[in-house]
């Protein structure tokens, strides 16, 4: 009984080895991400804006970076890139990327980072494409600059007008295709509960076809709903100064290295854990027999 601690903390190590061994092999394996690095600066007027928020703020500056990683500027990144084309063609067999999947895909792909005690504000991109990601930063820090610039409150008021009015009208599609998929439903006898979407698009394509507009139609206006509640909110605080970018990004020329510094940290603890783990129950069994 004594030796059954020891080779159990063994066997855990040894699992806990495998996996790092097998996380830092991905890490080490998979292709190379490259970085790229745009620059913004937050600029004000003498030090605040005529709302009276300032530098030292640091509500302040989380709204604005919370701004710059929103649905409301990374949506325009999407449409000026066409990344839900580009992406859908290139990871995912031709089929085009919905709004919704492509901001979430985005997302995963942009880093921003508010430099210490100043009002700049960098925007990193990676991507397996050295000149993407450099794309992909400059059009984050554009979106966001033309979105900051020019917003004078009777250009908000009139915006959150249209918006209320794109929110009244999907909302009455989204009604309307829930009546259409209910009709659907009853007319091809769907059972209930529903079949899951690979039976549903070879049995019932028609109603999957449904299921998925509806889908998008939801996902749409829940990107509305986002832009509503940011738009009521630049109300509070309106007259921003112009936003600047003071350095474009540029495609790096050697990949990102941390994604290697990882691979190999994980890989060498990994062995280290899986050796001391076959130690533990080697020994175990010796004093044992």
């Amino acid at each position: 009984m004594k030796n059954n601690h020891p080779r159990n903390l063994g066997f855990i190590l040894v699992g806990v080895g495998l996996f790092l061994i097998a996380f830092g092999l991905y890490g080490l394996l998979r292709p190379a991400e490259f970085q790229s690095q745009a620059r913004i600066t937050l600029e004000t007027l003498n030090g605040s804006t005529k709302a009276g928020r300032t530098l030292d703020d640091p509500y302040w500056r989380e709204i604005e970076i919370e701004t710059i990683q929103s649905d409301v500027v990374l949506s325009n990144v999407v449409s000026r890139l066409d990344l839900g084309s580009v992406w859908g063609n290139k990871h995912y067999n031709d089929q085009k990327l919905s709004i919704a999947e492509t901001i979430a895909l985005l997302r995963r792909h942009v880093d921003v980072r508010l430099v210490s005690n100043t009002a700049l504000v960098d925007i990193c991109a990676t991507s397996e494409d050295p000149a993407e990601a450099a794309l992909i930063a400059n059009a984050v820090a554009e979106a966001y600059r033309d979105w900051r610039n020019g917003r004078g409150r009777r250009m908000m008021e009139a915006g959150i007008a249209e918006l209320a009015k794109q929110r009244e009208k999907v909302n009455q599609q989204i009604k309307n295709s829930e009546d259409e998929l209910e009709r659907l439903r009853q007319e091809l006898n769907i059972p209930s509960p529903e079949p899951g979407i690979g039976f549903s698009r070879t049995n019932f394509p028609v109603y999957a076809e449904a299921e998925k507009n509806l889908a998008e139609l939801k996902d749409f206006e829940r990107l509305l709903a986002r832009k509503f509640k940011i738009e009521q909110g630049d109300l509070l605080f309106p007259y921003y100064p112009q936003q600047r970018i003071i350095e474009s990004a540029v495609p790096a020329l050697t990949p990102d290295s941390q994604q290697r510094w990882l691979g190999r940290t994980f890989l060498i603890v990994g062995l280290a854990c899986f050796g001391l783990g076959i130690t533990l129950v080697l020994n175990s069994r010796f004093k044992s027999s």
